[in-house]
């Protein structure tokens, strides 16, 4: 196992991911998730789309190794009481090098992705997971069974962070992928 030095957040770059850094990043999701990542709900959601690139993140070293990653996806919400759709954000993957983890770095990008979203006035935003930063940046589980992933996969590890309070999330409600006429909120066109 190759030991890395400390890499102190200062030392780091964050940008917008770009197309060529596709490999590298599926790497390094497969080494902080494992390789039937896919296979999960969340992933579902997914299809279909593109990320956000204006609102994920990469975080490099200055010499130009990726450390960790961040990526912002188009997501629909459904109520499914009242049929109501809302155009909002689904978070993730979001990791960090296995071989870098404990030395902030996850923080620093999870905030600057934050400040991203904050700044362009989108949300809210949705997340599948249980890692307790979430919370350190606003994130809040949602009531028990109160919104579905694809396939009627429940819920209950979903979490949001809205700041702003954009929209009335449902009682009862359900995460999809977007639809093509929908994404030009978020890509400015829309998609093809």
């Amino acid at each position: 196992m190759t030991k890395h030095r400390q890499t102190p957040a200062s030392a780091t770059a964050l940008r917008c991911p770009e197309a060529e850094d596709t490999p590298v990043l599926e790497a390094l999701f497969d080494r902080a998730f494992g390789p039937d990542r896919h296979s999960k709900g969340a992933y579902r959601l997914r299809e279909g789309s593109s990320p956000i690139l204006s609102l994920s993140r990469v975080m490099q070293t200055q010499g130009g190794e990726i450390l960790g990653a961040a990526l912002v996806w188009p997501v629909l919400l459904r109520c499914l009481i009242s049929g109501a759709i809302n155009d909002v954000l689904l978070f993730g993957p979001f990791a960090v090098d296995p071989a870098r983890q404990g030395q902030r770095l996850g923080l620093t990008l999870l905030n600057a992705v934050m400040d991203a979203i904050d700044r362009q006035s989108v949300g809210p935003v949705f997340l599948v997971g249980d890692n307790p930063i979430y919370k350190r940046v606003g994130f809040a589980p949602l009531a028990p069974r109160s919104i579905m992933l694809p396939g009627g996969i429940d819920g209950d590890r979903v979490k949001v962070r809205d700041q702003r309070g954009h929209i009335r999330i449902p009682s009862i409600g359900e995460l999809a992928p977007p639809v093509p006429e929908r994404m030009n909120r978020f890509y400015g066109t829309a998609a093809e």
